[in-house]
């Protein structure tokens, strides 16, 4: 009795896995669609912080940024003003 359930219920569950579409990143047009983030620091703030900002360690901790942004830390610090510290 066990068998005839497991079987079709495998190849149920099998069917939709086949099915089934992943994205690993966005989709181009999504990356336009995000939303904006602000910062409540005040310039001050900011100029601190970056002494303090490692884009190295940003880059190893976060290399899907690096995938999408490229590792200039510049682009890296732009990142990180926009969405780590909002």
């Amino acid at each position: 009795m066990r068998r005839k359930f497991l079987a079709p219920a495998l190849v149920f569950i099998m069917c939709i896995g086949i099915t089934m579409t992943a994205y690993a990143s966005p989709q181009a047009d999504q990356l336009q669609n995000q939303p904006q983030f602000t910062t409540n620091a005040t310039s001050e703030e900011l100029s601190i912080i970056k002494t303090l900002f490692s884009a190295e360690e940003y880059a190893e901790l976060y290399p899907d940024v690096v995938k999408a942004h490229g590792n200039e830390e510049a682009a890296l610090w732009d990142h990180f003003a926009a969405h780590g510290l909002s």
